[in-house]
């Protein structure tokens, strides 16, 4: 089954908050913990990270459903929290696939796109942050060069949460 890759619009919104509650709902549930993310919830993440400048948004779609997503926005010093972007680095942010697509490669089609984009855009590097339980999530960065830094800290949840770079040259 083939599956458009394309940039994410404000007509996105609603469909990539479901596609974020369903995939975290699902990994949550697999390693015995509930669900916290209403789609009100996704839907505010979503639209906040839409609305940066320089966001980068990519879907896949399956007919006029989405199925997977992931947000790229200029990194920001103290892990986002900081007033200044950091030259050249990519943040890549909400990547998920709904899980009836899992085993698809579709998170892997939707980063390569972005990581394309943002190296069209002039970025030279990317990162991002993965549950360590994430083992599904974590093969697909690892195949796509992203190595995991000694960075860690623990997610509002309690999850541990590791630092993934990788260059875009």
């Amino acid at each position: 089954m083939s599956h458009a890759i394309r940039a994410a619009s404000h007509a996105d919104v609603d469909a990539m908050a479901e596609v974020w509650v369903l995939a975290d709902g699902k990994r949550r549930a697999d390693i015995g913990l509930r669900a916290t993310a209403t789609v009100e919830q996704a839907r505010h993440l979503v639209v906040d990270r839409l609305g940066r400048p320089g966001s980068i948004p990519v879907v896949a779609r399956d007919g006029d459903n989405v199925v997977a997503m992931a947000i790229g926005l200029p990194a920001r010093e103290n892990d986002g929290a900081g007033p200044d972007a950091i030259p050249g680095l990519l943040h890549v942010s909400l990547v998920a696939v709904v899980p009836t697509a899992w085993g698809r490669r579709l998170a892997a089609r939707v980063l390569t796109t972005l990581l394309d984009d943002a190296r069209t855009a002039g970025y030279t590097a990317a990162q991002l942050w993965a549950h360590e339980s994430n083992t599904r999530a974590i093969a697909v960065y690892e195949r796509l060069g992203f190595t995991r830094t000694s960075r860690t800290k623990v997610d509002i949840h309690g999850e541990s949460i590791a630092h993934w770079h990788r260059p875009l040259s």
